[in-house]
């Protein structure tokens, strides 16, 4: 006889770290905590045992040193803003062979990039050890700026560049995983880009319903 079950969130490797990072609009800075939601599914109806955790899902704390597995872990992403700043929402679902997880936050003043900036950054603080990931966004900004633009920014110092808070810290979260940089058409029918922008969307009504609130 089949039987499923729900795998604790510590099985998955992943722990739950959102920055206290300010928005970038003065006007709007705010300390109030980062919602995070994150999802947890079942393996398929019909499986005849429960699938045994993966190699790296362990609580052993990893060195700089640790193998990469010999698969790569997806992570979806994408950033969503009403207005320039406004509020904003971010999103990303990270997947392995077996199982896949969902994040979403947002920040009541923000612009489009820092919620793109932040969609990734948030997705790679979940990981507990380094990992071979290939990670897919639909921002040009996002994707140039880890594999092109980078390295020429740490030489200058990061003199004058935007975000430079969202963007050090996108470096050290990269750091220590072996990572391919891969840009997506938005809104072109991409399945997991489309759930990745729907997610970001809710993240952004939730900010919006927020100040809604605090205007009553």
């Amino acid at each position: 006889m089949w039987s499923l079950g729900i795998y604790p969130m510590h099985s998955l490797g992943v722990h739950f770290a959102p920055l206290s990072l300010n928005s970038g609009c003065s006007a709007q800075k705010s300390e109030r905590p980062i919602r995070l939601t994150a999802r947890a599914y079942l393996p398929p109806v019909g499986a005849s045992s429960l699938p045994k955790p993966l190699p790296y899902f362990s609580n052993m704390e990893a060195g700089p040193t640790m193998p990469y597995p010999d698969y790569i872990i997806t992570i979806h992403t994408d950033g969503s803003c009403s207005g320039n700043p406004g509020p904003g929402g971010y999103a990303a679902i990270i997947r392995n062979p077996r199982r896949q997880l969902e994040i979403s936050g947002g920040e009541p003043g923000t612009t489009n990039n820092r919620m793109e900036l932040r969609a990734v950054i948030e997705a790679l603080n979940t990981l507990k050890r380094p990992l071979r990931l290939k990670i897919f966004s639909d921002s040009q900004y996002v994707i140039k700026g880890a594999s092109e633009w980078l390295k020429s920014w740490k030489a200058r110092h990061w003199k004058n560049v935007k975000n430079v808070d969202l963007w050090q810290a996108l470096d050290a979260a990269a750091s220590r995983h072996d990572i391919e940089w891969q840009w997506v058409r938005g809104h072109a029918g991409n399945e997991m880009n489309e759930k990745a922008d729907l997610l970001a969307n809710q993240g952004r009504e939730r900010q919006k319903q927020t100040k809604r609130r605090t205007r009553l």
